[in-house]
């Protein structure tokens, strides 16, 4: 599987585990090129929102998440917020999700 890097931008002073406005993990699950369920290797924190499976999706209109950019582009991160994600559709994954960063995804 193939790892991947998320640089935070926003919020500017993230601290995570991986290390400064860092995260690594895994995507888990290609909703649609609008929207990827992302598995951190670390547990995160957000202010009082805590967990490991985020939600991104594309930062600016035009841009899609596929195969064929190998996922990467700058993202909008929500942190999921319910346990099971599996068979679950877009509109639920959003409304059960807190956006909490900008950053850019990368392979590693």
């Amino acid at each position: 599987m193939t790892k991947y890097k998320i640089m935070v931008s926003e919020p500017w002073d993230f601290e995570g585990p991986a290390g400064a406005n860092l995260i690594i993990g895994n995507i888990v699950k290609k909703i649609s090129p609008l929207l990827i369920v992302f598995e951190s290797d670390h547990l995160l924190n957000f202010g009082s929102f805590e967990g490991r499976i985020l939600i991104l999706k594309p930062r600016y209109e035009k841009e899609v998440l596929s195969d064929e950019n190998s996922f990467e582009g700058i993202v909008g991160g929500a942190i999921f917020l319910s346990d099971n994600y599996e068979y679950k559709d877009i509109e639920y994954l959003e409304k059960n999700s807190k956006y909490v960063f900008i950053g850019s995804l990368r392979e590693n």
